[in-house]
């Protein structure tokens, strides 16, 4: 449990020594079925930091859907949104069963935990991934945002016995190239990927990925059915491969 803490800790330490100069109100987090961080019970921001979850003031939960290769729905997962200045933080936990299927994780379970933490530890699963990815948001004179992806990191927890062979986590972001700063359209697309792979990772631990950011004289917008930003994830656990989706 400490260790999770001093690592989470500097983690998030040294986003905020990279954060740019840009502080407006993110306009993604006017989303239907937000929930703010700071009303969840203690028991719940618990359970969720010893998932390599941390929250701030700016935190917000929602159900997100996991996807397989076919575009699939499989199951329930969630993304906690936390904002330290113009930075982003996707935060997206999928709880899986000893052949790394997902299984639905209940929010609405979360945001309403009471009594002891049995009552969340029932929600189940053999281990949990939790996946991040992190990005600036910058705003040009009419409040039109941009996405500037920067890093992607994991890490996993246990609850049961269970081999974990390999795991990748790949945080992707899809939209029109624009210059940075002025904005100014390029007239391509483009698809930024930022992945962190381990062979046989240790629990409890955060793997990153900080050297392949994009780049700094450009800037995403994110339009079009094609647009927007996804998170995969792909392990193999008991011999057995997997990949799902998640859009965040």
């Amino acid at each position: 449990m400490k260790k999770i803490i001093i690592t989470i800790v500097c983690l998030i330490s040294l986003l905020v020594g990279t954060m740019g100069v840009y502080a407006q109100e993110d306009k993604d987090d006017a989303r239907v079925g937000l929930i703010d961080c700071e009303t969840l019970p203690e028991q719940t921001k618990e359970w969720l930091f010893e998932r390599g979850i941390t929250i701030n003031d700016s935190s917000v939960l929602e159900a997100i859907s996991i996807k397989d290769v076919k575009e699939t729905e499989y199951a329930t997962g969630l993304c906690v949104t936390t904002r330290i200045d113009n930075q982003i933080i996707k935060q997206t936990l999928m709880l899986m069963n000893d052949n790394g299927t997902p299984i639905d994780l209940s929010v609405e379970r979360l945001s309403r935990a009471t009594g002891s933490a049995t009552y969340i530890d029932d929600i189940g699963g053999y281990f949990g991934v939790t996946g991040y990815a992190v990005y600036d948001v910058y705003y040009d004179s009419n409040s039109t945002s941009y996405i500037h992806p920067t890093a992607a990191y994991f890490m996993y927890t246990k609850r049961k016995t269970c081999t974990v062979s390999t795991m990748t986590v790949a945080y992707s972001c899809s939209g029109e190239k624009y210059t940075y700063p002025g904005f100014v359209d390029t007239g391509n697309t483009v698809t930024h990927t930022i992945t962190v792979s381990k062979s046989s990772p240790s629990p409890n631990t955060v793997y990153s990925n900080y050297s392949n950011p994009f780049s700094s004289s450009y800037c995403i917008y994110i339009a079009g059915a094609w647009g927007g930003q996804v998170i995969r994830f792909s392990y193999t656990v008991n011999g057995l491969s997997n990949t799902y989706y998640l859009s965040i």
